[in-house]
């Protein structure tokens, strides 16, 4: 029963994660686009960015890890299963996104300015990455190729 609640708490993180990573470039994006303009959005971006990185995304990051590590330590022969090892390296590459965006919010709020970020295609490309990496874990998940 232990390792289903796990899964139960892996899966709601995961998904609250990409909901906040998904949502936190797409807030970069008009954030990008609404520079020079009204000082009232630039603000109210900044505090949903804010409140958005630091209140859901990082924490279901967290939790995700710790749900996914505590299920490896449950059962650990999938460990060595080369699946389960791309889905570490997807993690990996999701977790690392995540903290880009992090560092990008920390440049805008350095710089008071939309101008801190890249550009509104790079954004785009950045808020594409984390769908494929996700398609990609789930598929290795649910497929379990290789095994």
């Amino acid at each position: 029963m232990f390792y289903l609640f796990l899964k139960w708490l892996h899966l709601m993180a995961l998904i609250s994660w990409m909901a906040g990573i998904l949502y936190l470039f797409r807030l970069f994006i008009y954030h990008s686009q609404s520079y020079g303009k009204a000082q009232s959005n630039h603000k109210m971006l900044m505090v949903m960015e804010k409140r958005l990185l630091n209140i859901i995304t990082r924490p279901a990051m967290t939790l995700t890890w710790i749900s996914g590590l505590s299920m490896a330590a449950t059962n650990h022969a999938v460990t060595m299963m080369p699946w389960f090892m791309m889905k570490l390296i997807c993690v990996i590459l999701l977790t690392f996104i995540t903290e880009l965006a992090g560092r990008y919010r920390k440049k805008i709020v350095a710089s008071d300015g939309a101008q801190a970020l890249p550009t509104t295609r790079k954004l785009r490309w950045l808020n594409e990455l984390p769908t494929i990496l996700m398609a990609i874990i789930i598929a290795l998940v649910i497929f379990r190729p290789f095994s």
